[in-house]
């Protein structure tokens, strides 16, 4: 775990002030210090003012300060290292925990959320606008690390990864909206899998076919681990979903599920069971 934090850190430092390159902070060694804002905004850094970019990255950095589980990371490591790998696929740890707090960002907004990990949610604190904006760098952000591989191969078939994952997660985030903006739909308990297996487990997927590429197993190997994190994914969003509505996840209200519309599993078992409960609100 703090191989990870510090992957993690390495592509988004706690701190940020002065000129992006001139003040970057002691805990980068000096050869990345230098280098850090060019790789980031090449050609630009030196130009835009330190105000600007703040805007940007401070809602990230603020996301990343909260914690979380970094279970995905982990098991991407995990992964790696039960297939002889090592801490090899430490360095990609940002593709998969960036790209999720991305997620978390645009969902908030999406869902109009009041907290997320114990605090305001992020477009609370800096508005729409820039958690818009700093949300999607998230995502882009996160995809620096591939640039770190040594060979075009791996950077192709990496990306390839990613770019799948990320449809997915988009697809299965619009199977969500769909749902609760519309109460007249009630969909059925496979369709709700499916929708997991794409918002929730694609990015777990993601980490164990990483660990798996990064030990260099086999295509097939990555193929049954990446599914089996899918069906762990699917598990993950089924058990956030029960404790939601009985004991809270800590850092959100208890029951907001419920208040936002969304169509999570226990709702669904209740509204297939006692369909005449199911009250159209025009």
């Amino acid at each position: 775990m703090e191989k990870i934090e510090a992957e993690l850190k390495r592509w988004l430092p706690d701190n940020l002030s002065g000129s992006m390159v001139g003040s970057l902070p002691s805990s980068l060694q000096a050869s990345e210090r230098s280098t850090w804002a060019e790789k980031l905004f090449p050609g630009v850094a030196k130009k835009v003012s330190a105000e600007s970019i703040n805007i940007l990255l401070e809602p990230l950095k603020d996301v990343l300060s909260r914690g979380g589980k970094r279970w995905r990371p982990l098991l991407m490591t995990l992964v790696c290292e039960s297939l002889g790998g090592g801490d090899a696929s430490v360095p990609l740890s940002p593709l998969v925990e960036f790209t999720h707090n991305a997620s978390l960002i645009h969902d908030d907004i999406e869902d109009d959320s009041d907290e997320r990990r114990g605090k305001p949610a992020v477009h609370k604190i800096y508005g729409v606008d820039s958690a818009i904006n700093a949300g999607s760098f998230y995502y882009f952000l996160s995809t620096c690390c591939i640039e770190n591989l040594q060979d075009d191969i791996s950077k192709v078939h990496v990306y390839k990864l990613w770019t799948e994952c990320s449809r997915r997660l988009h697809l299965g985030q619009s199977m969500d909206i769909n749902w609760h903006r519309n109460f007249s739909i009630v969909p059925k308990i496979e369709e709700y899998y499916l929708m997991c297996g794409m918002k929730t487990g694609s990015l777990a997927r993601l980490a164990a076919e990483l660990g798996s590429y990064a030990a260099g197993a086999p295509p097939e190997t990555a193929q049954k681990l990446g599914e089996a994190a899918e069906k762990l994914g699917i598990g993950f969003q089924i058990l956030d979903d029960v404790k939601n509505l009985t004991t809270g996840i800590p850092g959100k209200k208890r029951g907001d599920d419920v208040v936002e519309g969304k169509k999570s599993l226990p709702d669904l078992l209740y509204l297939h069971n006692y369909p005449e409960k199911l009250k159209i609100i025009d």
